[in-house]
């Protein structure tokens, strides 16, 4: 298990396209966590197409809300999980 940090990605995520293609080693139980100004719900429309582009990464992602992304609760389909 390995964790890697980067933040104010802006929906451009090259440099974590470049470290899943450069990390053979990459896994699902690795986490990127991605604080803040990530730009996944920065619109909160189905203009936020780059979710598509981590859902092919086999790891775990934590982000931590920034000033550029929507907030949780103006978004319908969020859920709290305990």
């Amino acid at each position: 298990m390995a964790y890697y940090i980067t933040g104010d990605c802006h929906a451009h995520f090259d440099k974590l396209i470049w470290l899943a293609r450069f990390n053979k080693e990459l896994g699902k139980e690795d986490v990127i966590i991605l604080l803040g100004d990530v730009g996944l719900n920065y619109f909160g429309a189905d203009k936020d197409r780059e979710k598509k582009i981590l859902a092919d990464f086999p790891n775990y992602f934590l982000c931590i809300h920034g000033n550029h992304e929507e907030r949780p609760y103006h978004i319908q389909t969020y859920r709290t999980q305990i």
